[in-house]
């Protein structure tokens, strides 16, 4: 698949972002998924779930005294946020856990970065004694829930809705990039 029907169907499927960025996520998907031997379109699809192609996104546990409570989304700023802590989801993939706060800012802003950690993680589950022997359909639905919940979500993977938006993401990317490509290869009429 060619890299500018990827950013087509990126664009197509945020409506929002700008080609230039959706160049940058991809280019990105494209080297991690060449070093870890993975589906461009895999990782595209996780990012827009866990991120929506924003890197600055970030997963935290934000407290007020004892009482801590998960929050998500864009934030903005180099600094940590205010009361938050430890476990850190960081960048267009949302890896990390038990991470610095340096390693979490690095897969904010180096968007190749976070790239290569999520797929290095996505492989590390894929090799994953409970996933690995699998079916290849039924050993990346395990790899990808233990991406998403860890051990907990191993045990349940046949029945995860983060599995299914995932795989549902991938393949609405690559029917738009197919698409894409299909029309930019029809011939134009002549008059």
């Amino acid at each position: 698949m060619s890299i500018e029907a990827l950013i087509a169907a990126i664009v197509a499927l945020t409506f929002h972002l700008p080609a230039d960025k959706a160049r940058i996520h991809v280019e990105a998907a494209q080297r991690a998924a060449a070093e870890y031997k993975l589906p461009t379109e895999l990782l595209l699809g996780i990012a827009h779930v866990e991120s929506r192609f924003d890197e600055r996104a970030l997963s935290r546990l934000e407290c007020e005294g004892d009482d801590c409570k998960r929050k998500t989304g864009v934030w903005p700023r180099a600094t940590r946020p205010p009361n938050a802590r430890p476990s850190w989801f960081c960048g267009p993939m949302q890896t990390g856990g038990n991470v610095w706060w340096a390693e979490c800012q690095k897969m904010r802003t180096d968007v190749d970065y976070g790239y290569r950690i999520g797929a290095k993680e996505l492989t590390v589950w894929m090799d994953d004694k409970r996933c690995r022997d699998l079916s290849d359909s039924d050993r990346l639905r395990c790899a990808l829930a233990g991406y998403n919940g860890g051990y907990a979500g191993v045990a349940n993977y046949r029945n995860l809705k983060y599995v299914s938006w995932v795989l549902l993401t991938r393949d609405r990317i690559v029917k738009f990039a197919e698409f894409s490509e299909r029309s930019v290869q029809k011939p134009k009429p002549q008059t």
